[in-house]
Parts: structure tokens; sequence; C-alpha cells
């Protein structure tokens, strides 16, 4: 006969224990029910209308997975989040900066996930929202139930954090690059800053892009030159030697 499947444990099915309260600090986060987003931007309204097939990893929804933005949050903080996200580009747009998702040329991971871009000419800093989550080993794992169980609960934190150019080198430190729920404050308290601090880096970047061209073509003139007065030390040679 059929044999019944027991549906696997996911990973983020329980509740918070105390200990894991006590570490993220009151969460003041809305509660995710009273979030409306009203007229959502476009790409916030595809990840609306994509959430379903949204895939969960570490106990956290991966929406760049999906070809959407870049969040990576709990279920209870997807609501929030995506009014965040929101609320940025709405503002981002009203600057004159657009918002695109594109693939990350930088790594193999990047050739299939879609990475939220702030853009202006052919400069652009990357937007990411995450949320820290607590580990612990599941209770009911087992090597016998690997296949059905997963190895790891995660507790949400409630907590968001919005970083620009996650995972890149060379941030110059004078601009800030993350911002986090914390002491009273969230992160959609800082988003007139956020968008400076995007506007700044774009700026940044354009004029780091005008001297390395420079550079380049000094360097290419230094070439031509040295090309030239070998050229001229051969012909005087030759001639010499005629």
């Amino acid at each position: 006969g059929e044999h019944a499947v027991t549906p696997r444990v996911s990973a983020t099915e329980r509740k918070p224990s105390k200990s894991d309260v006590s570490a993220a600090g009151p969460n003041s986060s809305p509660d995710a029910a009273s979030i409306e987003i009203r007229n959502p931007h476009a790409l916030v309204k595809a990840a609306l209308t994509g959430m379903r097939e949204v895939p969960e990893d570490y106990g956290k929804l991966q929406f760049r997975r999906k070809g959407h933005v870049d969040i990576r949050v709990t279920k209870s903080l997807v609501r929030r989040a995506l009014k965040v996200m929101d609320m940025l580009f709405k503002r981002l747009n009203h600057v004159g900066l657009d918002v695109q998702l594109r693939p990350d040329d930088s790594g193999y991971y990047g050739t299939f996930r879609r990475y939220t871009q702030v853009v202006k000419g052919s400069e652009r800093v990357q937007v990411t929202i995450t949320e820290k989550t607590f580990q612990h080993q599941n209770p009911a794992w087992s090597e016998r139930e690997s296949w059905k169980v997963d190895r790891y609960l995660y507790a949400a934190s409630g907590r968001l954090t919005l970083v620009l150019d996650d995972g890149h080198y060379g941030w110059d430190s004078d601009r800030p690059r993350r911002w986090s729920d914390a002491k009273g404050h969230l992160v959609e308290e800082y988003l007139e800053e956020i968008v400076s601090s995007i506007g700044q880096t774009l700026e940044a970047k354009r004029q780091a892009a005008i001297r390395r061209e420079e550079e380049r073509q000094r360097e290419a003139s230094g070439r031509r030159f040295v090309r030239k007065s070998n050229d001229r030390k051969r012909k005087k040679k030759s001639a010499l030697t005629n």
C-alpha cells in the first residue's frame, strides 16, 4: 500500500526561547498585519505577487533567488522589509535615481541571482535588507530522519538591517553603509540618510572611474611615447649603418 509521508519540519516552526528574546532585545517592529503598502513600486509589487514561490534558507526567505528585490528575512518581517524597500525606492526615484534588478558578475552565484541596485549612469550601489536569526540544534533531528527534518531551527530576532554593497570591498568609510533596528529606532527612520549615502557613493564611484580613466590614458600615452622614441632610435641607427 501507499506510505504516508511525514511533512518536513520547517526551520522556523518554533517560537523564540527566552534566551532568544533577551539576546534580540525588545522588539518594536510594527505588527505585520497592520503594515499596508499603498501603490507599491513595480519591483515591490512583483515581490508581493511572487511571495509564495520564494524559497527559505537558514530560516529566512530568499527573494533574490526568484528574481525579486533582495530581502532575506523571516516570514514575520517580509511585509515590513518590503515596505522599507518601497519607501526607499520611491524616494530614490524622486531624486532621479533608478532602481534595477541585475545579475552580479563578480561570482558564480551572481549569474542566477538578482541583486537590487541603485543605478546612475554606469555606477551602481547594491541594496540588501537582512534579519539576524538565532540558530539552535533541532531536537527532532537524527541521521535516520535527516531527509525530512532540518538539523537546525532558526528563531527570528525581529530586527532589520539595511546594507549597501553587502559583500563588496573598498567601501569609503566616511559614508555609512549599514543601518539597523537598535536603541528604540527602526531602519525606516534613517531613509533620508540612506538616500543621501547612496547618492554620495554613486558620485564617489563616478569620480573614481574618472580618475581610473585618466590614469589609463596617461599610461597609454606614456607607452606611445616610448614606442615612438624607440622607433626614432632604430631609424637613426639604421641610417647610420647604411
